[in-house]
């Protein structure tokens, strides 16, 4: 039935979710130490060798990742107890990597595990990195990137868009898209097309299911990943985040615009 049907796939998707933080927990354990791996297999492998089976994390976690990866192979089987388990887990075993990051940090300088966590995004991740001066903070964006994106992927609409108005293109796109994010968070104007005057824009193309239609293949490899560290973020003092990641220049953080003002 649909019905039946569409609860499978909201149970997929969550058990897809679930096992994705779990393999970055376990990814952040091993770059704290120096270490990165492009295979999840082997990454897990290693994690259960030499963290688990030496007792550095409860015994029981190695058979949960075990059960989670299981799970998101199969994630077209998903059920509402399987999804829960492994949620329940997953935020487990983040806090568990939370307190060994923070307990091991006390012995370690800041700046090099953030060099590492940098350093293997942009080798192994798909990200770049960022210049912190290309940053608007007043409209806590990225304009140059977010514009570059939509200039290499979206020309004709963007064409049609400064053919319907009569200030500047560029500056009305930015101006429309921040009344956007005003209402809602970045993660949910990301989902859904931009619209304004009759033009639809996306703000971010994601992974094609299939390598089967070349055109969604190339849309999704032209988004921009940016990687920033010590972002200064507030034109009223000298604040910064430690790192910062953004897609196609609009900062990876649900209510970044929302707490914006109170920063400033």
């Amino acid at each position: 039935p649909p019905n039946s049907r569409l609860k499978s796939r909201v149970c997929g998707g969550a058990v897809n979710r679930a096992y994705y933080g779990i393999f970055w927990a376990v990814t952040c354990v091993h770059l704290l130490d120096g270490n990165h791996f492009k295979k999840h297999k082997e990454s897990i492998g290693i994690f259960n060798r030499d963290y688990i089976n030496t007792g550095i994390f409860p015994k029981e976690f190695g058979r949960k990742i075990h059960n989670a990866a299981d799970a998101r192979n199969l994630y077209v089987k998903a059920n509402e107890i399987t999804a829960q388990e492994n949620l329940e887990f997953a935020k487990e075993l983040l806090t568990a990597v939370k307190n060994y990051c923070e307990e091991k940090l006390n012995g370690i300088e800041r700046k090099k595990f953030e060099e590492s966590i940098s350093d293997y995004l942009c080798a192994a991740g798909g990200y770049i990195y960022g210049d912190a001066k290309k940053f608007d903070k007043a409209l806590a964006l990225d304009t140059e990137t977010l514009l570059k994106f939509i200039k290499n992927t979206q020309a004709k609409e963007f064409k049609k868009l400064a053919s319907r108005i009569t200030e500047n293109v560029e500056n009305y796109f930015v101006k429309s898209l921040c009344s956007k994010l005003d209402e809602k968070n970045i993660i949910e104007v990301l989902r859904e097309p931009l619209e304004m005057r009759g033009c639809k824009f996306r703000l971010v193309y994601w992974k094609p299911e299939t390598n089967l239609n070349p055109e969604t293949v190339e849309l999704y490899q032209k988004n921009i990943l940016t990687c920033v560290r010590q972002l200064h973020y507030s034109k009223q003092n000298n604040n910064s985040l430690d790192m910062v990641l953004f897609v196609n220049g609009l900062p990876l953080k649900p209510n970044y615009r929302a707490r914006r003002s109170k920063r400033n």
